[in-house]
């Protein structure tokens, strides 16, 4: 058997070789691309095949012309010698031959297939690791950038300031905590540290008195704030408690009229309660009906929320305060608004006389930090705090121990350590 190899631009020009050279009974063996060439940068094709050398190769049939062929001849005789070569038979193959080729050609492509999928995998863990490692890389630039004074504080204030910053306390606030800490000679001692940020925070809010009944004089409190603030529940709760537990004579007034079932929740929970409800409509109404409540301990008000922003919303309560005259001003004010809406509604509800801070929602709030900022900002006596939707508890009088382990939770001290807040 004689065994040539041919290589060409293309299987095509590769084949006719074959032919030529082994004639049309050549078998092909084997055929692969040969990698391009540095010369012209191209691929090329090869082909191994073998002829019988029993039998004289036969060489390729072409057309021939005549010995002085018509113009147009040439053309078609052209043609149909190009057609038969693109039209040649494939060679024949024995049946074993052709099982034999299969089969190699079934093994490359499995071979080649499990090549593919390990160099997929051997990519895709290589890309999760990348990713991990990017963001790892992350975290970390993000804890330097979140808590970049860190690296120059003792190990007890940077404790202490990176909870600071943890619970959404302003930046500058935090370091002047910490500065106050230094100036104490505290920044080595946790203990001591802790207590003096506490008290540094927290010696400048003040603590207001609770509702309280003076015998023989009718006292009136309003309640003002934002819209879902909590401000009708707080109302509830607190008019509930004097009259169950204070045993006071209580007057609920809704000047509620614009929220869709606003007074009617409130007349809901007085009817429930025992305490007698009114509804105003207007700032004369109001007047009216404190004229004829003589004969009460406690009036308690609940007005409309409104938006802080808009001048004319803050004038309508302005007329209905101005009617009331209370003695207190409550600003409902919830511990899940941001520092800035709560400076702002403490500025502008400020103007309409607010005396008190009552914080809510603080079971919903993620930390205390942007209130306390706020109240740096502009201080507000805090009366209450709430921590829920029970009527009528969930509900207490603020205190500074209050603050401060929400501030600073009580799980940053060791279980032997103990901070004390005057």
């Amino acid at each position: 058997m004689k065994i040539k190899k041919y290589i060409a631009s293309t299987m095509k020009e590769a084949l006719e070789d074959m032919r030529n050279d082994l004639g049309e009974d050549a078998v092909i063996l084997s055929t692969r691309t040969v990698p391009r060439s540095p010369a012209n940068g191209r691929e090329a094709v090869e082909i191994t095949a073998a002829s019988d050398p029993a039998g004289e190769p036969q060489p390729k049939r072409t057309l021939v012309a005549a010995a002085h062929p018509a113009p147009y001849a040439l053309d078609i005789l052209q043609f149909a010698e190009n057609f038969a070569r693109e039209s040649a038979p494939a060679p024949r193959q024995s049946g074993q031959q052709t099982r034999r080729a299969e089969a190699a050609a079934a093994l490359a492509a499995e071979e080649q297939n499990t090549q593919h999928t390990l160099q997929h995998t051997t990519a895709f863990i290589r890309l999760q690791e990348e990713l991990s490692s990017i963001r790892d890389t992350l975290h970390t630039v993000a804890g330097d950038v979140r808590y970049k004074h860190s690296g120059s504080l003792t190990p007890a204030c940077r404790r202490i300031y990176e909870a600071l910053l943890d619970s959404g306390l302003r930046e500058n606030i935090a370091l002047e905590t910490i500065g106050s800490i230094t100036a104490r000679g505290l920044a080595g001692d946790f203990t001591g540290a802790l207590t003096a940020a506490r008290k540094h925070l927290l010696g400048g809010i003040t603590i207001a008195e609770p509702i309280s009944v003076i015998p023989g004089k009718r006292r009136v409190f309003a309640f003002a704030g934002s819209t879902g603030m909590g401000k009708t529940t707080t109302i509830a709760k607190l008019a509930t408690a004097m009259h169950m537990v204070g045993a006071a004579k209580v007057l609920l007034i809704s000047a509620d009229t614009y929220r869709v079932g606003g007074a009617e929740q409130l007349e809901t929970i007085a009817t429930i309660a025992g305490i007698p409800f009114r509804s105003v409509y207007s700032s004369q109404e109001l007047r009216q009906t404190l004229m004829r409540a003589t004969d009460v301990d406690c009036v308690f008000i609940d007005t409309v929320g409104r938006n802080p922003k808009n001048e004319g919303h803050i004038q309508e309560i302005r007329a209905f305060m101005e009617a009331a005259d209370p003695d207190r001003i409550f600003l409902v004010q919830s511990a899940t608004a941001s520092e800035a809406a709560t400076v702002q509604a403490l500025s502008r509800f400020a103007t309409i006389g607010a005396t008190d801070l009552i914080l809510t929602k603080l079971d919903e709030a993620p930390s205390i930090g942007p209130i306390i900022s706020a109240l740096y900002t502009r201080a507000l006596p805090m009366a209450y705090i709430t921590t829920g939707q029970s009527i009528p508890d969930d509900i207490e009088q603020a205190g500074r121990r209050i603050l401060a382990d929400l501030l600073i939770p009580p799980s940053l001290e060791s279980e032997e350590q103990e901070v004390t807040i005057e």
